[in-house]
């Protein structure tokens, strides 16, 4: 999953270049061009989140709202 991000944000950000040097000749491509690079942003820190997700081992076989319940439910 964290090769398919990756490659998903580089497109963008080649499609965001090639939008930007195009802006040149039409002020519309340059809107083009920032949403292209968002995108591309957005993509580059999903690829980030799945590392992650890989890295980090689950505290507890317990999902992260049940962990806060009973958080609370201890303080009572």
């Amino acid at each position: 999953m964290e090769r398919l991000w990756l490659i998903v944000s580089m497109l963008c950000v080649m499609a965001a270049a090639l939008l930007l040097w195009r802006a040149q000749v039409d002020e519309a491509y340059g809107r083009a061009a920032f949403v292209a690079g968002a995108l591309g942003a957005v993509a580059w820190f999903l690829r980030l989140r799945a590392q992650l997700r890989k890295t980090i081992p689950p505290a507890i076989n317990m999902p992260a709202d049940d962990a806060e319940e009973n958080d609370a439910q201890d303080e009572n």
